[in-house]
């Protein structure tokens, strides 16, 4: 059954949609790492989606992914204080 679905599908997808796919799971991974899980990092990569994606930096779906990581951006981890009480050799 999965087979014979991927075939379908696969007859349906135009010739150049594995570079596509290719580009947009680089793309994917590159927000994965930029962004909390959040709503907006959600929609952000249903937009990214439904664009044309390319591999040049400055593809216009990059650039918008990295812009919109600027205002979504993941928490700084918080410092860790020396432990005061701990003793020393």
């Amino acid at each position: 059954m999965a087979q014979r679905l991927r075939k379908e599908i696969n007859e349906l997808l135009p010739l150049d949609a594995g570079d596509w796919l290719t580009e947009l799971g680089n793309l994917r991974r590159e927000v994965l790492q930029l962004e909390p899980l959040n709503a907006a990092r959600n929609d952000l990569l249903h937009q990214l989606a439904s664009r044309e994606v390319c591999s040049y930096e400055q593809c216009p779906s990059r650039v918008m992914a990295r812009r919109h990581a600027l205002t979504n951006p993941l928490p700084s981890e918080p410092s860790r204080a020396p432990d005061s009480g701990a003793e020393q050799a």
